[in-house]
């Protein structure tokens, strides 16, 4: 039983690539958020987008590849819907 679930589970990940429904065209807008007597909070969005244009290199330094983004554009607009994907790590030492 073992065998077989684990070559499910592998094809899966050398496959889901294949079967994802990504943009190959990200945007990404940063916001900071200030308020009185309280923490600040950064916040970055990363979404779809139909632009082609004006690509930039962010988060690029000596140790990590930087991801190539649209900053600041218009989100991809679809019929279907697609899943919310939220993730806090604190990220705040690798920007």
């Amino acid at each position: 039983m073992v065998k077989p679930l684990f070559l499910v589970i592998n094809l899966f990940i050398v496959l889901f690539p294949l079967i994802s429904n990504a943009s190959e065209h990200i945007g990404f807008k940063r916001i900071y958020y200030d308020i009185q007597d309280g923490r600040p909070l950064d916040i970055a969005v990363w979404y779809a987008t139909n632009n082609k244009q004006n690509l930039i290199t962010i988060a690029d330094n000596a140790i990590f590849w930087g991801s190539e983004v649209i900053t600041d554009e218009i989100p991809e607009i679809k019929s279907t819907q697609s899943p919310l994907i939220l993730l806090s790590h604190g990220y705040g030492g690798s920007w």
